[in-house]
């Protein structure tokens, strides 16, 4: 055989192959963790779950199961395992903004891709995609199920019935006009298909037709809109029509959804028969009647909502507020809170729904700073933030755990297979190294997902990043002694990168100090000494830190501390939150296995400064009492450095 041949096979095979999973074991099991099934029940400590074929084959008690001898062991003492999350409402392709999807145009399915596999990455191993390019996303789907790639398993609905493509009235219908018609044209069908705007118009049996067309194209589940979007949110289908929506529907063995806005959008769909609702809060400036309420309990319809953390909600009322104080978006953004919160106490089965999408970097960037922080929609992020969020309006963490898992499941009609730890179910888990029911953040201590019974290789996802992919990001320091320019290297440091632009895009440094210095005058007596000085953000918000972040050792990043580098400073490894040090030279010390720190661990460099070197000497020579500057060097600001495009 040609040798070209057979190397271009190798690749093939290779990119073809899920490798970020690793092949199933005849048996696993998880022992001596403390399991939290996502029924409600009370957690089993001290407990085996054991994994045969893909699925749960036993659930209890250590001493009560045997364990066959081939069974490969996962040690889960002092960890904690729970069902495989679960989002009811995504968009693995989100974006309406003609730079964006022209950009993009022909690479949808790379997007979507890229999305299932950071959604898994987080822990999510199911997602409910209800919006979006309908044959792209059948195309991943199908490729997941066969096991070709990697990712969250994924179940599409395609358009919402009645919606315009994202070129349209519903998203952005300046794009009618402003881009051109060619593309207008080529863009909206992939979207519409043959359910969009012109359904509002037809008669009950019209729709009826076109409904059963659609459902021919093989999605998961329907979902319409009751309402409009955002622009458009008047009621849309009579109560005849969206009969003949459900009933359809129905016939086929899915079940129906709905995007409802108002509160009569709301009711109606309620009474109309459907299975499940979308965005059931946001109502508008008018809060949701106690019988439409105790209507949804009547019914068990599983109503999904979009909360806002309790740091969110205050930025968005403020700037709502700052806008107009009569804003009819500071009413809603007020009246959604409170709708969540009487639904939450009223006990109606609620759903973890993000309406995440992966965004385009470039957009992201134009946001403002305050707007960047506790974004629900943030695809990877969002759920995190969800359950956040719901604790704080009244959830136990268990309520959070199960809307988040058993509630979607039995919602969509999988809790045949999915949604709780139970005999017989597919092994999706995720493993958690702190207790999730203590803190709800302890989400986050993710270890280990399991999905179909398989481990998951987490530090190879996403496989192929396209707007995950490593952009070199400059950050410009602003002090009283003059500018820094630092460049950060998320390539290699993405932990520690990360966490320090959260506290930029947060505004946090504004006001913050410079208020150590570290040079050969004041650590005569140091067997390992250091030269850097040490900044940190403003004293009067450090209520506001974000909890420590894992220490990425400098054996493993390769970022090391030489002069010029920017690092994070820390006492024990795991405690580095805000506090920042620049290097003015070389310093080894300060590396993994370096005798600067007595556990040898080193610190998280995780960029260099590429302008103003001569001002981080500046602050470093100042007038100081010891090691401590005094007075401080004042940060004016912190903000990353507007991107520029080189000519051609």
């Amino acid at each position: 055989m040609n040798v070209r041949l057979i190397a271009a096979l190798a690749i093939t095979a290779a990119l073809a192959s899920p490798s970020p999973t690793r092949a199933a074991d005849a048996r696993l099991a998880i022992v001596g963790a403390t399991v939290i099934d996502g029924t409600g029940a009370t957690p089993l400590t001290d407990a085996v779950v054991l994994i045969e074929d893909r699925r749960i084959s036993a659930v209890g008690p250590r001493g009560a199961i045997e364990l066959p001898a081939d069974t490969r062991q996962i040690d889960g003492r002092g960890k904690y395992v729970i069902p495989g999350l679960m989002d009811a409402n995504v968009h693995l392709m989100l974006g309406s903004s003609i730079e964006f999807i022209a950009r993009y145009e022909g690479r949808y399915e790379e997007l979507i891709e890229e999305a299932a596999q950071v959604t898994l990455k987080n822990g999510l191993t199911t997602v409910f995609d209800s919006w979006g390019p309908l044959q792209p996303l059948l195309n991943v789907r199908d490729r997941i199920r066969r096991r070709d790639i990697v990712g969250s398993r994924v179940f599409v609905a395609g358009n919402i019935v009645g919606f315009s493509g994202p070129f349209g009235r519903d998203f952005n219908g300046a794009a009618e006009t402003t881009a051109s018609a060619a593309l207008v044209k080529r863009i909206n069908p992939i979207w519409e298909e043959n359910v969009g705007p012109p359904l509002i118009y037809m008669t009950p049996e019209q729709v009826r037709v076109e409904i059963r067309k659609y459902l021919a194209r093989g999605i998961d589940f329907l979902k319409y809109g009751v309402s409009g979007h955002v622009f458009t949110n008047f009621l849309q289908f009579s109560p005849a029509a969206q009969s003949a929506i459900i009933e359809e529907t129905h016939k086929a063995g899915l079940i129906v959804q709905t995007h409802t806005t108002s509160v009569e959008s709301l009711r109606q769909a309620i009474e109309a028969g459907v299975d499940m609702m979308q965005h059931a809060a946001s109502t508008g400036p008018v809060a949701i009647p106690d019988s439409t309420i105790d209507l949804a309990l009547a019914r068990k319809i599983p109503l999904a909502v979009q909360p806002r953390t309790a740091r969110r909600l205050e930025v968005e009322l403020k700037q709502a507020e700052d806008r107009n104080p009569d804003s009819i978006t500071r009413f809603n953004e007020r009246i959604r809170h409170e709708n969540q919160i009487r639904l939450i106490r009223a006990h109606v089965p609620l759903l973890l729904a993000t309406d995440a999408g992966m965004m385009d970097p470039d957009a992201v960037e134009q946001m403002s700073p305050q707007l960047r922080n506790d974004r629900l929609t943030e695809l990877g992020e969002g759920h995190f933030l969800w359950l956040k969020a719901m604790v704080e309006k009244g959830m136990t963490p268990m309520e959070a755990i199960v809307s988040a898992t058993r509630n979607i499941a039995a919602a969509y009609h999988r809790l045949d297979t999915l949604g709780t730890i139970e005999k017989g179910k597919l092994a999706d888990l995720v493993v958690l190294d702190r207790d999730p029911l203590q803190n709800i953040d302890n989400m986050r201590t993710i270890s280990t997902v399991i999905k179909d019974g398989e481990i998951v290789d987490r530090d190879k996802l996403p496989v192929r990043p396209v707007l995950t992919r490593s952009r070199n990001t400059r950050v410009i320091v602003t002090t009283d002694a003059g500018d820094i320019e630092l460049e950060l290297d998320p390539a290699r440091a993405p932990v520690t990168v990360a966490n320090f632009l959260k506290y930029v895009d947060g505004g946090l440094y504004d006001g913050g100090l410079f208020h150590r210095t570290v040079r050969p005058d004041n650590q005569k007596t140091q067997a390992h000494p250091i030269e850097v000085v040490q900044g940190g953000i403003n004293p009067e918000r450090r209520e506001q830190a974000f909890p420590p972040i894992p220490l990425e050792r400098t054996k493993q990043t390769g970022v090391w501390h030489v002069a010029g580098a920017v690092s994070m400073a820390r006492s024990g490894p795991d405690t580095a939150r805000a506090d920042f040090f620049i290097c003015l030279d070389d310093l080894p010390s300060l590396d993994f296995g370096g005798q600067r720190n007595p556990d040898g661990q080193g610190f998280a460099a995780f960029g260099r400064v590429v302008r103003g070197l001569d001002v981080v000497r500046k602050i470093q020579q100042s007038p100081a009492d010891g090691e401590r500057l005094t007075p401080p060097i004042r940060i004016v600001k912190v903000a990353r450095k507007p991107l520029r495009v080189s000519p051609s």
